[in-house]
């Protein structure tokens, strides 16, 4: 049996081959998780077994195998007995991973595959490792604009692009039949415009590439609304023949 598709990605069946049947993957996660094939911009995280050595000098393997989302990978390491405690990084995007020995005889080291993946492999002569952003993906070309924005959803409005020949164009969510963002991203692709609207590569935003001469910078503007505001794409592309990234973290 396949099954494909972007929407079929998003419910956690999409799948080549098999029997007659799908088990899908999870498609939430516990409250203030994430899924784990959600992070890196939704490329998902390589798990197997992290090696843990404490500065106490004592190694622990830790399989993380089956492990699906953030909170239980926390679980798994907190539970292994490893003179660690794992949690959120104060940023909320990763991980840290502190010593609990209160010892000094061994650096904190962290290594595996799952350490790669999660951030956080580290040899370091401290108490903590603090992994970087796991990019974690928060929308998809099946999301709908009443979920963004922490589901107070978008204005449908009008904004103004202009690509870097300087042609113009409005784009109009005021139709009635722009439910998701699959449908903004047509709605830009569709106005003969230099550029190319697509969801950016870490998930969290629209992204419009530049497909023109690059002799202007992209500049989003609004028309009477807060449209473009809402969708994080207000405003001026860094330089001409820039990228414009919506992302809402950068």
């Amino acid at each position: 049996m396949d099954v494909a598709g972007a929407s079929a990605g998003d419910l956690g069946i999409a799948v080549t081959g098999g029997g007659a049947a799908v088990d899908g993957q999870r498609v939430i996660a516990a409250i203030n998780s994430r899924l784990l094939r959600n992070v890196h911009g939704g490329a998902g995280a390589s798990l197997g077994s992290i090696d843990i050595t404490n500065r106490n000098g004592a190694t622990t393997a830790v399989s993380l195998a089956g492990a699906q989302s953030v909170s239980e990978v926390i679980g798994l390491i907190n539970a292994a007995g490893a003179g660690v405690t794992a949690s959120l990084n104060n940023a909320g995007n990763g991980l840290k991973i502190s010593d609990t020995t209160g010892a000094s005889a061994s650096n904190l080291i962290l290594s595996g595959a799952a350490a790669t993946s999660l951030g956080i492999d580290a040899n370091v002569a401290g108490q903590s490792v603090t992994g970087g952003d796991l990019q974690f993906r928060y929308i998809t070309e099946a999301t709908r604009l009443d979920a963004l924005n922490g589901g107070s959803g978008i204005t449908r409005g009008k904004f103004k692009i202009i690509d870097s020949a300087g042609a113009s164009a409005e784009i109009d969510l005021t139709q009635g039949n722009e439910t998701s963002i699959a449908d903004v991203l047509a709605e830009i692709n569709i106005r003969g415009l230099q550029v190319n609207a697509r969801v950016n590569d870490n998930g969290d935003g629209i992204l419009i590439e530049d497909t023109g001469p690059g002799t202007t910078a992209i500049t989003i503007s609004e028309l009477g609304s807060t449209t473009a505001r809402d969708l994080g794409l207000l405003g001026t592309a860094a330089n001409p023949g820039d990228n414009f990234d919506g992302s809402f973290q950068k």
